[in-house]
């Protein structure tokens, strides 16, 4: 007796075929592919067609594919699903087709090779290196003595890389970062972002040749599958030498933990082999030890804030040595808690060299740092009351290790809720007790004419209240679990305890007073209510930077405006666009102050016109009383100034590929005009300089051609800067750039702040950005041919059913 066959669930050929089109879809898409929709829609053509050539290979596959086809055409009780196709279907590809023909407001897409080929020789430092060959001279002497005398090896290896760490701090870290992951303080402010190293897909699949020759040629030295030329990687042998060279390159290796590709593999199991010691020693390397290696280079050994990268730095570093720490919760002059130590080591500072290390050190470790910063104190902070005098050394230094523990928190009960009328309480109490230092506008600008200085002899600036994106320690963002009002009131919080407390250390005095008994400088109440306004202040300030790097333009009609309170600025969309420090080219600027500008842009049909927004805490003309009575003593004071700059017509292209000038000036193949305007000075009596400048790279020498067409004009006022600079839509017989409608264009900007001896190449600048204006839609395009091919392909299916329906 034959036994039944057993019914076997099978997915019918068709839903596979959808099943795979879907999957090759959404892994098309995924967003860091960064596939633009043409070429997205080039490959699932490839895609349906290589599917479809698969199922109609096979007679027995074709038939199974078409056979849910044939039924929905055919079956009359099918009618409700073969209507939702026939719509569907021309739905979707019209959708498509609308997606292809309407205007595109999305940057240019630039593709770049991440590890283009290395050129087989390279001249720099007045020699020619085969690069083919080009090995690490202090690798090579290092493996020759592993071997038969390994003290000695590591002492050539130990020497390179203590050298390589001092070069890298004094030039690389900034942007690199101090956890060496394309994180420093300024590398939000270039595109493409500095290269992670932690990546183990980036130096450790390279050769020490490969790292030797982009260091030492930069972005400049990129070949052209290299560009677009973005790249803000100094050309380093201008500025370092050859054994600086691979002393950070031995450094670079040494921190992250990894090992080059060698093509001698006993020489690479050697090196890999020390790599493993180092790694085994450091994975659980804590207290002294593990501050050595990590803190000190900024710290300094004794923890006094005078490391190898201090002077180039703003803030500097922390000087453990008087025991005092600017963020913590503890009340009053309390030292800090244990926890407010570890919140700042864990998560670092904005806007600082001191990164966040939860990433790099497990919470044991960190948490063994804090009685290595409590031992450098000289002032007796942390030292307990029954001390042994025995323990504590000639510097005042305590040696033993049970250290004062505080738990005290600074209270916030009483929290006023953030409403409007607390918000107008806050700013009359705001302008009454804060805004000598902090300014009436709260951007920070000093109205009292003092000149701060922290308890080091540091020069030190208020802070901005407007730009919440550079607050060290009290802005609290949103996230999947903290909604935007619970984070709005974490941040309130922590800026009432900053109020209270003050910032240990600086002029920002403790509103809430120190002593039981004594009245507060500022009450309870009025303090909530400051907190509220503070927080305030973010939500008619500019946006932050990184939202977009288009600036649109925005078209008016008549005549553009000429002041910069004319309400029509109000209408274009402000940009904001981070600044960095001229680290690039000498001479470079460590320690900016400017750190974001604003750009608004509007335009009719003969002109076009940028105002620049920068908030400044002085307005730096010589001769301006404020300014010249704070001025920082290290500076001569100078005018401040601003620039923009475009390629020039013919110097840039965004199709097939993307190509722009070095945003520096430029090249001779490729460059730039630039709109320079300066602020002048009241004594002398100056007026603002206004001027047109042609360059052609960094090495060559500016070439002023006047103002020509150029209209400026600018004002101070409150902590801000706001600019003008107008001009005509067609570059003329200069050369200039063409604006004109669905064009993007490459723009960059450039910054002086003359009360921080900001002249010549030591300027804030931006890398490149682009500028749309945006083009007028045809309605009959955008919305006629998606109509056209939805009616076409309708009809088409309704032929289709019925001739099918003969079949049925």
């Amino acid at each position: 007796m034959n036994e039944p066959k057993k019914s076997r669930f099978r997915i019918p050929a068709l839903f596979q075929a959808v099943a795979v089109l879907a999957i090759v879809y959404f892994a098309l898409s995924y967003p860091a592919l960064m596939l633009p929709k043409t070429l997205l829609i080039q490959y699932m053509i490839i895609i349906v067609i290589g599917v479809l050539l698969y199922f109609s290979f096979d007679e027995e596959r074709w038939t199974d594919f078409k056979a849910p086809i044939f039924a929905t055409l055919r079956k009359p009780k099918l009618a409700p699903v073969r209507w939702f196709f026939l719509l569907a279907f021309p739905a979707i590809i019209a959708y498509t087709v609308y997606g292809m023909v309407k205007p595109s407001f999305d940057a240019p897409l630039e593709l770049r090779q991440t590890h283009p080929a290395p050129p087989s020789k390279l001249k720099v430092f007045n020699k020619t290196y085969d690069l083919t060959k080009l090995e690490n001279p202090i690798r090579e002497e290092m493996v020759k003595h592993l071997s038969n005398n390994p003290t000695k090896a590591y002492e050539i290896y130990d020497k390179a890389t203590k050298a390589g760490q001092e070069v890298y701090y004094k030039n690389c870290f900034y942007c690199h970062g101090d956890l060496m992951d394309g994180d420093g303080h300024y590398g939000d402010a270039f595109n493409p972002r500095p290269i992670n190293f932690q990546d183990v897909g980036t130096i450790a699949q390279l050769q020490e040749s490969f790292l030797f020759w982009r260091i030492t040629t930069g972005g400049p030295g990129l070949p052209k599958e290299g560009t677009p030329w973005k790249s803000a990687m100094p050309v380093w042998h201008e500025m370092i030498n050859e054994e600086d060279v691979w002393n950070v390159i031995t450094y670079l290796y040494d921190y992250v933990g990894q090992v080059p590709r060698m093509w001698d593999a006993e020489q690479s199991k050697l090196v890999t082999g020390v790599k493993d010691k180092l790694i085994k020693e450091r994975a659980n390397m804590q207290g002294k030890d593990l501050y050595n290696l990590r803190c000190a280079v900024c710290h300094g050994d004794e923890g006094m804030g005078d490391g190898v990268a201090a002077d180039l730095l703003y803030p500097r570093p922390r000087d453990f040595s008087l025991g005092m720490f600017k963020y913590k919760t503890s009340p009053g002059s309390l030292p800090p808690r244990d926890e407010d130590i570890l919140e700042t080591i864990q998560h670092g500072l904005t806007g600082t060299g001191m990164p966040g290390w939860k990433s790099l050190m497990s919470d044991v470790q960190m948490k063994s740092l804090i009685p290595v910063l409590k031992s450098f104190d000289v002032a007796g902070t942390w030292v307990p009351e029954d001390a042994d005098e025995d323990k504590i050394d000639d510097e005042g230094r305590y040696t033993g290790t049970d250290f004062i523990k505080i738990t005290e928190i600074e209270p916030t009960e009483g929290q006023i809720a953030y409403s409007e009328g607390s918000i107008k309480a806050g700013k009359a109490a705001f302008i009454k007790a804060c805004a000598e230092c902090h300014g009436d506008a709260g951007r920070g600008n000093i109205i009292s004419g003092k000149r701060l200085e922290d308890d080091w002899g540091g020069r030190i600036w208020p802070r901005d209240q407007t730009a919440p994106w550079t607050w060290r320690a009290s802005n609290v963002e949103p996230t999947a679990d903290l909604l935007p009002e619970a984070a709005r009131t974490e941040t309130v919080k922590k800026i009432y305890t900053r109020l209270s407390i003050g910032i240990i250390g600086t002029p920002m005095p403790a509103h809430r007073a120190v002593d039981e008994g004594n009245k507060d400088p500022v009450s309870l109440e009025d303090r909530w209510h400051i907190s509220n306004y503070v927080y305030s202040l973010r939500e008619n300030a500019a946006p932050p930077p990184g939202e977009t790097s288009v600036i649109n333009g925005l078209l008016v009609e008549g005549s553009l405006p000429n002041s910069e309170d004319d309400p029509v600025w109000q209408k274009a969309k402000p940009v904001t666009l981070r600044l960095a420090p001229n680290l690039i080219k000498e001479d470079r600027l460590f320690t900016p102050l400017s750190e974001a500008i604003t750009v608004r842009t509007l335009y009719n049909k003969s002109e076009i016109a940028f105002m620049l927004e920068l908030n400044d805490r002085t307005d730096s003309r010589p001769g301006e009383k404020t300014s010249v009575g704070i001025q920082d003593d290290r500076f001569k004071l100078t005018p401040d100034a601003f620039a923009i700059q475009f390629p020039k017509e013919g110097a840039f292209a965004t199709s097939p590929v993307v190509t722009k000038p070095l945003f520096r000036h430029g090249d001779q193949a490729h460059p730039t005009t630039i709109w320079y305007w300066n602020a002048g000075s009241i004594e002398p009596k100056t007026d603002p300089m206004v001027t047109l400048m042609d360059a052609t790279g960094p090495n060559s020498k500016l070439k002023p051609r006047g103002a020509e067409d150029l209209k400026t004009e600018g004002k101070w006022k409150d902590g801000r800067w706001r600019i003008i600079m107008k001009r005509a839509l067609k570059g003329g017989k200069s050369g200039d750039v063409n604006f004109a409608e669905g064009r993007y264009i490459p723009i960059s900007f450039a910054n002086w702040d003359g009360s921080n001896g900001e002249t010549g190449s030591k300027h804030t600048l931006t890398s490149w950005y682009w500028l749309l204006l945006p083009p007028k839609a045809n309605l009959v395009n955008v919305y006629g041919i998606p109509l056209l091919v939805f009616s076409f392909l309708l009809l088409l299916g309704i032929l289709l059913v019925k001739g099918q329906r003969k079949y049925a």
